[in-house]
């Protein structure tokens, strides 16, 4: 089993008895609020029925980041991960923006509240929240790099064997120029596609699409909608230590009925806060930029290092989702088959980019061959 798939496997194992513990303690909760009379108890069980439906979002966005990629989804499903989490943090907002109008209601509007049975049913709900952050395990939950192994013989033939949810996608490199020509098979464990043929004038273009096996050891990357769980359990515990204060308050002070209301926004506003960091993640991956823990201008130092490389351009790098990094550029080298080589191998070794695509041009090409999109 790949390690990805094991960890997959583990992150929903959590999130499983996550939401068995939170459909106990939100009973609890729902008993000891309307006993009490409290809005912050209550809320917080309205929170953990948040919990509830954010954690069956994050199972079914893992069960469908599993689905093998295809010729219509040829990346695969990685982003439901990015998706799912965004989706997640909505219900936290939701519920926020509510929690925020009753607090104001109630501070309007007063109501007797019975501090003793808040007091016991919130430190209940915070022991909850505690056993739930140790099953999320928010610092060991990691999404690893995927590993991939790909033979490649340069002869303008490759043979592409991959390791992972590939399968059935045919990969297809198409490059026409005119003068001399040779035929490119690219081939995986159940398909063969022919592609056209390569012309090739007084350049020699080739293009990597490298999947190579990582020391996963050396990169760790946390799961977006483990972050999002974590988020939610997190946010759920605030609201849990804010009942608590406000019940103590008002055990000894009973007529300071509103501490109940005042704690409840508080902490609310406290836990939109704590959901910025994630969305601000997801964002970047849906806009494809450079991931966070890659800096773009010592990839292409250390690129531009390698022996026999010339120039870098159209240097791209963003990820899938947490963890899975891709890159494309263009290298001007002296030695097309020694410099894809060694900046694959950097890539790989360096930086945990798993899958590039390098485009190698000759020294001294006429042609420009750089992407004059304007999405560049």
């Amino acid at each position: 089993m790949k390690a990805h798939e094991k960890q997959n496997k583990i992150n929903l194992k959590k999130l499983y008895i996550s939401v068995l513990i939170c459909f106990l303690f939100m009973t609890g909760e729902i008993i000891g609020g309307t006993i009490s009379g409290s809005l912050a108890i209550l809320t917080d069980a309205a929170h953990i029925l948040s919990d509830i439906l954010g954690f069956c979002i994050s199972i079914i966005s893992l069960h469908i980041t599993q689905r093998p990629a295809s010729q219509q989804m040829s990346f695969g499903f990685h982003r439901a991960e990015i998706i799912g989490a965004l989706l997640s943090i909505s219900l936290i907002w939701g519920l926020t923006a509510w929690l925020i109008s009753e607090a104001i209601h109630r501070l309007i509007h007063k109501s007797s509240v019975e501090g003793s049975i808040m007091l016991i049913t919130a430190s209940a709900g915070l022991l909850g929240n505690i056993i739930m952050g140790v099953v999320i395990g928010h610092s060991h939950s990691h999404s690893h790099g995927l590993g991939h192994d790909h033979g490649h013989n340069h002869d303008h033939s490759h043979d592409h064997s991959h390791d992972y949810s590939h399968e059935d996608y045919e990969h297809s490199h198409r490059n026409d120029h005119s003068s001399k020509s040779s035929e490119i098979k690219i081939r995986n464990s159940k398909k063969s596609s022919k592609i056209s043929p390569l012309n090739l004038d007084r350049s020699s273009l080739i293009s990597e699409d490298s999947h190579m096996n990582y020391n996963e050891n050396n990169r760790h990357t946390t799961n977006l909608n483990m972050r999002a769980a974590f988020l939610h359990v997190l946010g759920d515990a605030l609201q849990s230590v804010g009942v608590i204060i406000a019940g103590v308050i008002i055990y000894f002070r009973p007529d300071f009925s509103q501490a109940d209301p005042v704690c409840t926004l508080i902490f609310s506003i406290i836990v939109m806060f704590t959901t910025i960091p994630i969305v601000k993640d997801c964002v970047k991956v849906l806009m494809e930029a450079t991931p966070n823990e890659i800096n773009p201008n010592d990839v292409q130092r250390k690129l531009s290092k390698i022996e026999g490389v010339i120039e870098i351009h159209d240097l791209h790098i963003w990820s899938l989702s947490a963890g899975k990094l891709s890159m494309s550029c263009h290298l001007v080298a002296e030695d097309p088959h020694s410099s894809l080589q060694k900046a694959t191998n950097l890539l790989k070794k360096d930086f945990g980019i798993l899958h590039a695509t390098i485009q190698i041009e000759l020294q001294g090409e006429k042609h420009n061959f750089g992407c004059e999109s304007s999405i560049h």
